[in-house]
């Protein structure tokens, strides 16, 4: 009763889609998280009042919506490069614009390639940053260390292991010891930070969206995948949890 409350009880209407799916003039590859001004203008236009997006999460090796790696973690291919916070894009405004005219919005279908050239080239941003210098990624970082752990560990091990389902992977990383867990995180923490660091931008262009659509008394709407994926840090890092015999 007291979130009905909150929301106001009322006939509404609203909108469901893909982000995948919407674009912009500054988009690159596909439907990026400030394209949802748009659709939030759209909605106040239409006297809509809600949009139900399909999950956010971050997408698997079938770009599935309903198929991801993480309960938790934003697919990166969503993240504006044009919008990231605390870093100098000066150096990089010919790789973007390049990577705009390969890969362009409108077509058919998307070309999936743009996330791994999207974070090739926040790779390179990301080594020209200090992060030690922003409070408020470290406050995100410690906030959500819970699930940023294993799913730093989950990327990290899948390219370990040439990027096979967990299940393929050496029976040193299959089930990782907690003391091996720690090694790699301090082997690797440049990588754990980069990894971090994405999903830190990608929560500040949700957050700067959400408050957007509040202001225009816009309810944004989400989705989660019915079942955790088999091939996800969550059922990898806590296998315990599911009953695996039961699933192929």
């Amino acid at each position: 009763k007291s979130k009905w409350e909150q929301i106001g009880i009322q006939k509404r209407s609203g909108v469901a889609l893909p982000l995948f799916s919407i674009f912009s003039k500054n988009s690159i590859g596909s439907g990026e998280i400030p394209d949802l001004r748009k659709i939030v203008d759209w909605c106040g236009q239409t006297g809509m009042s809600i949009i139900q997006l399909l999950p956010l999460n971050e997408l698997g090796d079938d770009f599935a919506p309903y198929n991801s790696i993480s309960t938790f973690a934003l697919e990166p291919m969503y993240l504006s490069l044009k919008k990231l916070r605390k870093v100098d894009l000066k150096p990089f405004r010919k790789e973007m614009r390049k990577l705009k005219k390969d890969f362009p919005t409108g077509l058919p279908n998307v070309n999936y390639g743009i996330k791994k050239a999207k974070i090739e080239i926040l790779r390179k941003i990301f080594e020209t940053v200090n992060t030690d210098d922003f409070d408020k990624f470290n406050i995100f970082t410690n906030k959500n260390y819970h699930w940023l752990k294993y799913y730093c560990l989950f990327k990290i091990l899948r390219t370990l292991n040439d990027d096979k389902n967990w299940t393929e992977w050496d029976l040193k990383h299959k089930y990782i010891a907690p003391f091996t867990t720690e090694k790699i995180l301090k082997k690797f923490e440049t990588e754990v930070k980069f990894h971090c660091w994405i999903q830190w931008q990608l929560f500040e262009q949700m957050t700067s969206i959400r408050k957007y659509a509040k202001r225009k008394k816009i309810f944004l709407m989400g989705d989660i995948p019915f079942l955790v994926s088999r091939n996800s840090a969550d059922v990898w890092a806590y296998k315990n949890y599911f009953k695996l015999h039961l699933s192929s």
